[in-house]
C-alpha cells in the first residue's frame, strides 16, 4: 500500500506515480503504457491520490497495443482522489475505452474534498477527455463508491467520472460517449452521475 504524509496539502501518492508534469506554466510530459499495469490490489492514501497518478501537469497518455491500467481499487485523499488522476491536466487530448481501463470487481471507492471514477479534479489544459465505451450496448461502466466526503469546502464536487471539472474560468473539455456509471455517496456534497462540481467548463454529451 502506498501512503503520503496527508498532513500537507501539496502531498500527492499514486499506485504508479505521485506526480507527473513541473508545475503549472512547465513543460508537457509524456507518459505511453507499452504494457498492461494492475494496481487494484493497492490502497492509495495522500492529499492529492490517484488509482493510478497522484497529480498531473500537462500530462499526454498514450496506450501501446493491448496495453491497458487496471486502477487501485480504493483511493483516499484529504483534498482530492480519482480512479486514474487525482488532479491533472492534459497537454493533449486522452482517450478511454474499455479496451484501456480494466475496472477492479468491486469498482473503485474514492474519498476526499473532490472525489470522482476517473478524475478527482480535472482542470483546463490543451487536450480534451474523452472517455467513450464501445456502443450503447457495450458502454464503459463505472462502479464508484465515494465516502468521507463530508467538507466545508466550497468545491466538495463528487461524480461517477469526475468530482470538480475545472476550477479557473478556462474551459477544460470533456466528451462522453457510452459511459454507464453507478454511484453510491455519502456526504455533504455536490453529486452527479458524471461531474460533480462544475466551473468554467464545457462537457459533451454525445449519445443522446
Amino acid at each position: 500500500n502506498i501512503k503520503s504524509v496527508t498532513g500537507n496539502d501539496k502531498a500527492c501518492a499514486g499506485a504508479i506515480v505521485g506526480k507527473l508534469g513541473g508545475g503549472d506554466g512547465g513543460n508537457a510530459t509524456s507518459v505511453v503504457v507499452n504494457k498492461s499495469i494492475d494496481a487494484s490490489a493497492l490502497t492509495v492514501a495522500g492529499a492529492i491520490s490517484g488509482g493510478f497518478v497522484g497529480r498531473a501537469d500537462k500530462v499526454s497518455l498514450t496506450f501501446g497495443d493491448g496495453a491497458s491500467i487496471a486502477p487501485s481499487s480504493t483511493i483516499k485523499g484529504v483534498n482530492a482522489s480519482g480512479g486514474l488522476f487525482g488532479w491533472a491536466t492534459l497537454a493533449a487530448d486522452l482517450e478511454i475505452t474499455p479496451a484501456h481501463l480494466k475496472i477492479p470487481d468491486g469498482g473503485i471507492g474514492v474519498s476526499g474534498t473532490d472525489a470522482g471514477g476517473l478524475f478527482g479534479v480535472f482542470g483546463s489544459g490543451d487536450g480534451k477527455l474523452m472517455v467513450r465505451g464501445t456502443s450503447k450496448e457495450a458502454p464503459l461502466k463505472l462502479k464508484v463508491t465515494a465516502s468521507n466526503v463530508a467538507s466545508d469546502s466550497y468545491s466538495k464536487g463528487v461524480g461517477g467520472v469526475i468530482g470538480m471539472l475545472g476550477w479557473t474560468t478556462a474551459a477544460a473539455r470533456v466528451d462522453l460517449e457510452n459511459v454507464d456509471v453507478e454511484l453510491t455517496s455519502n456526504g455533504n456534497s455536490y453529486v452527479g452521475g458524471a461531474v460533480g462540481n462544475c466551473w468554467g467548463s464545457s462537457v459533451v454529451k454525445s449519445d443522446g
